[in-house]
C-alpha cells in the first residue's frame, strides 16, 4: 500500500508538467489579438459634437465623406489595380500587397502579422461577415492613423506604409492616440465603447511627419515579366 502511495507524487507531478506544457502549447498557437476596430465603433461618439459657440465639430461625418475613409472603394483604384494584375499576371501578389499598403492598411497590416502578402480582389466585394474584409472597406480609418507611434516619423524608413504599431501591448491596454487629454470618465466610455483602447495625449498625432507614412511613396516597377527593376521615383 505505502509503495503505491509512494508512486503518485511522480505520477501527479508528471500530469502537471503535461497540462502546463499543452497550455503553452495552446497559447503559442493560438492567434494574435485584432489590433483594429472599424470606425462603427468611433462614430457613435465622434458626432453631433459642437462648440460652445455652436460649431459642428463632428469629425465622423466629416471622415466618412472623405477619400481615405473610400480608399479601398474608389472604383477608379480598384480599377487601376486590376489593370495591373492583368499586364502582370505573374506579379500579381506583390502588386496587390503593395497596392494595400496605404488603401486596405488594416488589413494589410494583419496579414503581413499573420506571414501573408495583403489581398485586394480576394476581399471583394466587400463582405461585412469577413473579418479581413471588414477591415479593408474601412479604408484608413480611426484605429490605424491613431495607432501609430512616433516612432521613425520622418524617416525614409517610416514611409510607404511603413509606420510603427504596438503589437505587444494588450488589448485592454492598446493605446490611442489624440491631440487633447481625455478625463477619466470619458476615457472610461471610450474604452467600453471601442473594445479596450486607451486615449492618450501626444504631440506626434498633429505632426505631417505621420500622414507622410503613407503619402510618401517608393514605389517598385517591373518589366514584361514581372520583376523589379527599380523604385520611382
Amino acid at each position: 500500500m505505502r509503495r503505491r502511495q509512494a508512486r503518485k507524487g511522480p505520477v501527479v507531478a508528471a500530469a502537471i508538467l503535461l497540462a502546463v506544457a499543452a497550455a503553452g502549447a495552446a497559447r503559442q498557437g493560438r492567434a494574435p489579438e485584432p489590433l483594429f476596430e472599424t470606425s462603427d465603433r468611433c462614430l457613435a461618439c465622434h458626432n453631433g459634437l459642437t462648440t460652445a459657440a455652436g460649431e459642428d465639430v463632428s469629425i465622423g461625418f466629416d471622415w466618412r465623406a472623405s477619400m481615405m475613409a473610400n480608399s479601398s472603394r474608389d472604383p477608379y483604384w480598384q480599377a487601376g489595380v486590376r489593370r495591373e494584375v492583368m499586364d502582370h499576371p505573374t506579379a500579381r501578389g506583390l502588386i496587390e500587397d503593395e497596392c494595400a499598403v496605404c488603401h486596405m492598411p488594416m488589413a494589410r497590416f494583419e496579414a503581413h502579422r499573420a506571414g501573408h502578402e495583403g489581398r485586394v480582389f480576394a476581399l471583394l466585394p466587400f463582405n461585412p461577415d469577413d473579418t479581413s474584409s471588414r477591415l479593408a472597406a474601412d479604408g484608413v480609418s480611426c484605429t490605424l492613423c491613431h495607432q501609430i507611434t512616433d516612432q521613425k516619423l520622418g524617416t525614409r524608413e517610416s514611409f510607404v506604409g511603413r509606420f510603427v504599431i504596438d503589437t505587444e501591448r494588450p488589448r485592454l491596454q492598446r493605446h490611442i492616440y489624440g491631440r487633447e487629454k481625455v478625463e477619466p470618465g470619458l476615457s472610461r466610455i471610450m474604452r467600453s465603447s471601442t473594445g479596450g483602447f486607451t486615449p492618450v495625449e501626444s504631440e506626434h498625432i498633429r505632426r505631417s511627419e505621420l500622414c507622410a507614412t503613407c503619402h510618401t511613396l517608393y514605389t517598385p516597377y517591373i518589366d514584361a515579366n514581372g520583376s523589379v527593376l527599380g523604385e520611382f521615383p
